[in-house]
């Protein structure tokens, strides 16, 4: 399996700072966001329930959504929530926008898709979009670098091995008989 790595360190074999590693707490953050929202959402619409002991229902105690318990000693009678919710939807909404930006930066989601508008964009010259394209490069390059060294080239020289070994390549030239053949990329 060829896997390139975001970026090493001198000592170390592994890949560090990956995109994933950088947000992977505010992934999980997000996700226990998104779980207290809709709970929150459900106590508001469906909120457990408290009453007197004559009104027909179970005699356990509910607390989640839906929930009733019964009392004996309701005074004025009837059915009310067991608590009281102020829940700010707008405030817990606003901070799940913002870890989903975080999360959005640490994938580098607007340089790609700047990359992918710029030549769509008839508003701009074309040395605009050069300038603004090169800037995209220079913040990806060393992602793309670890990309051509540890998986484009070793990709495309175990393929050519294949092609040599299996004979669907014609024989090289004579010029080029006993040379050794080395591809190399570069980034643009």
């Amino acid at each position: 399996v060829m896997v390139p790595r975001w970026e090493t360190t001198p000592q170390g074999d592994y890949g560090v700072d990956s995109p994933g590693m950088l947000c992977v707490s505010d992934a999980a953050m997000l996700q226990e966001e998104e779980r207290k929202k809709y709970r929150g959402l459900d106590l508001l619409v469906n909120p457990p329930t408290v009453g007197s002991a004559n009104i027909n229902s179970t005699s356990d105690e509910m607390t989640m959504p839906g929930g009733h318990t019964t009392v004996l000693d309701l005074r004025d009678g009837g059915l009310r929530p067991v608590y009281e919710i102020r829940f700010d939807i707008a405030a817990i909404a606003e901070d799940i926008r913002g870890v989903e930006q975080r999360i959005r930066n640490s994938f580098y989601v607007d340089i790609f898709l700047h990359l992918m508008e710029l030549g769509r964009s008839a508003r701009i010259t074309a040395e605009e979009a050069r300038m603004r394209d090169a800037e995209s490069l220079l913040m990806l390059s060393p992602a793309l670098d670890m990309i051509t060294a540890e998986l484009l080239t070793p990709m495309f020289d175990r393929i050519l091995e294949m092609m040599l070994r299996s004979r669907a390549l014609p024989p090289p030239p004579e010029a080029l008989q006993d040379t050794e053949v080395a591809v190399t990329f570069q980034s643009p």
